[in-house]
């Protein structure tokens, strides 16, 4: 009798990586995108925002126009992350190690689904302890919108990727409440997704996830997946 053969499917991906990069972060620049981002979205966020110009004594980034409701945006990142992508006279741009630890810490949520767990335990990964660390050292009346320009998992609009991209936010935010006070706060991620120039929109305690297409980072960073 013949064995069946097991369907497999391949993924391939597609990624283009800027040595310039690190211009990205450079006196926050990153903030000018996600700014635009939300106000292309009709869905997560769906009024008109604008930046804090003056931040003197430490304002939030964006408010919301009509409401003034608080917006603070943030990079996951430990500081050597950054450091990586700098150019000095220690080292030149360490752009492939980058995206390695990137890759790593995405890698690191397809170790907990494989261990079989009923409920996801994320309390040990670095994505959670990073943005536990910088929640908590927010102010209490601002809403978080964290930017990461690497995909973390992978999402694609209609797909059944969309599932995973989902219950990994939605299992941090879950273990972010068990910890620490998100009473009227909102916690937002922004994340490349796996077609070119489309970013995946998510509120952190909700499954549901809005797409937008948006070029304007393609100087610094592109990721297509092909199946």
């Amino acid at each position: 009798m013949k064995k069946k053969k097991e369907s497999q499917m391949q993924i391939s991906h597609r990624m283009e990586i800027s040595d310039n990069i690190v211009e990205l972060f450079h006196n926050k620049r990153y903030e000018k995108y996600v700014l635009e981002i939300m106000n292309i979205s009709t869905t997560i966020f769906p009024e008109k925002y604008e930046y804090v110009t003056n931040q003197s004594n430490g304002e939030c980034d964006f408010i919301e126009v009509n409401t003034g409701i608080k917006y603070d945006a943030k990079i996951p990142f430990y500081p050597n992350q950054i450091e990586m992508l700098t150019s000095g006279k220690k080292h030149q741009p360490q752009i492939i190690e980058w995206i390695q630890m990137m890759h790593d810490e995405a890698a690191e949520f397809d170790e907990v689904i494989k261990s079989s767990q009923r409920t996801l335990d994320v309390s040990g990964l670095k994505l959670y302890e990073l943005m536990k660390e910088q929640i908590v050292k927010d102010k209490l009346d601002e809403n978080i919108v964290f930017f990461l320009p690497y995909p973390i998992i992978l999402s694609v609009n209609g797909s059944m990727f969309m599932q995973f991209a989902a219950n990994y936010l939605n299992s941090i935010y879950t273990q972010l409440e068990k910890e620490i006070d998100l009473k009227g706060r909102s916690i937002f991620v922004i994340f490349p997704s796996s077609r070119k120039n489309e970013f995946a929109i998510k509120n952190m305690k909700s499954y549901y996830t809005e797409y937008i297409q948006y070029d304007k980072m393609n100087e610094y960073f592109s990721y297509e997946m092909y199946i």
